[in-house]
């Protein structure tokens, strides 16, 4: 995504939701010959939503993977801990990164082994993330023209239902807003299935490429 991981970031341009769906149908339009294939995970799943109901002509199919911005009939504490101020996505020490693998890994093995190698790119980044979120959350999707209830495209809503940041019951909430969307959980599986399963991951975005 625009501005987060290991993309460039501009203090002086715009992060909210609007923003990054045009920055990454401006993308997809400069450098996809055709119609793309969209996967988005966390708050890239909101953005693709709301690419694929704004942008059709831009997307072939849709892959919501435990995406951002669907309350669901129960939460987490992490959503509940964000409704408080609280935020363990912004990391400042080797502590909060170790407590951030835990929520977004269910396996401890994997979380406990990311943890000390993410940390310190976390830790330098914490002023960039911390401005990214206030943005995303500041600035909410224009209401007027099609949102993602629009989407045409086949849509698959992909959750691991020990996720412990968004709660996997946001996927009946999607489905609700794009009706002939499939939901496929994973058992055991936190919020990143593509990092704790990604064989499991890859054949079943193969198999819904390929329906």
């Amino acid at each position: 995504m625009p501005g987060w991981g290991e993309s460039q970031f501009n203090a002086n341009v715009p992060y909210g939701l609007d923003d990054q769906v045009a920055r990454v149908a401006a993308w997809i339009e400069n450098h996809v010959p055709g119609k793309a294939h969209v996967v988005g995970n966390s708050v890239g799943g909101l953005v693709s939503a709301l690419l694929a109901g704004r942008h059709a002509n831009l997307v072939r199919t849709l892959c919501l993977m435990n995406p951002a911005g669907g309350k669901g009939t129960d939460h987490t504490r992490f959503e509940a801990g964000l409704k408080e101020g609280r935020n363990p996505m912004i990391v400042e020490s080797l502590a909060v990164a170790h407590t951030l693998m835990s929520l977004a890994i269910h396996n401890r093995a994997i979380a406990l082994a990311l943890a000390p190698v993410m940390a310190q790119d976390l830790i330098n980044r914490r002023h960039v993330n911390r401005h990214l979120f206030h943005q995303m959350f500041v600035n909410a999707p224009n209401p007027n023209g099609p949102g993602m209830s629009a989407t045409q495209a086949p849509t698959l809503i992909m959750w691991g239902k020990e996720d412990r940041l968004v709660h996997y019951t946001g996927a009946y909430t999607y489905q609700a807003i794009i009706p002939h969307a499939d939901v496929l959980l994973f058992d055991g599986v936190g919020h990143l299935p593509m990092v704790e399963i990604p064989i499991r991951t890859a054949k079943a975005l193969q198999e819904f490429w390929m329906a």
